[in-house]
């Protein structure tokens, strides 16, 4: 994607959770959705989506920060597509706390294993 696109507010797990690392309070989330990305039919009655449905739509957020004074900060998060994502980093982290890298209580992944855990994941990159 390169420039603005259309987007729509939404709840993302994987971002709101950004205030344990950032103490920012007040994050919102958009999502832009490409057509025919989301199904229209009985979700009961669907699988996932397929590894050539997986490949062909990588996962891309972006963030903007802005402080009091007005600074604004920017970074772009590019990577494999989410369901794809979730499995692979799930077993790097847990690979990671088998050897130790742990903390008590609730933690993301970020808080645990670096800002960089995400790099972890291969084909990931961000850029501030």
């Amino acid at each position: 994607m390169d420039g603005p696109v259309s987007c729509t507010p939404v709840t993302l797990p994987d971002l709101i959770t950004l205030w344990k690392l950032t103490r920012i309070p007040n994050i919102r989330t958009f999502i832009s959705v490409t057509e025919n990305s989301h199904p229209t039919t009985d979700l009961t009655l669907l699988d996932g989506p397929t590894v050539e449905q997986r490949e062909a739509s990588p996962y891309h957020a972006a963030v903007i920060a802005t402080t009091r004074d007005g600074n604004t900060k920017c970074a772009v998060l590019h990577t494999m597509n989410g369901y794809t994502f979730t499995g692979v980093a799930s077993v790097e982290a847990a690979r990671r706390v088998l050897t130790g890298e742990t903390m008590r209580g609730f933690q993301t992944p970020a808080v645990v294993f670096g800002r960089d855990f995400v790099k972890s994941v291969p084909g990931s990159r961000y850029q501030d």
